[in-house]
């Protein structure tokens, strides 16, 4: 359960860099 807690917490934060990245990539397009 450990294990698979800190594979949540890794693709979670995964996710969030990514929607992070995303956001940054429109804002440099609209620019």
């Amino acid at each position: 359960m450990n294990v698979f807690g800190r594979k949540l917490l890794k693709m979670n934060d995964f996710g969030l860099k990514v929607r992070f990245w995303l956001e940054i990539a429109k804002t440099e397009r609209f620019r």
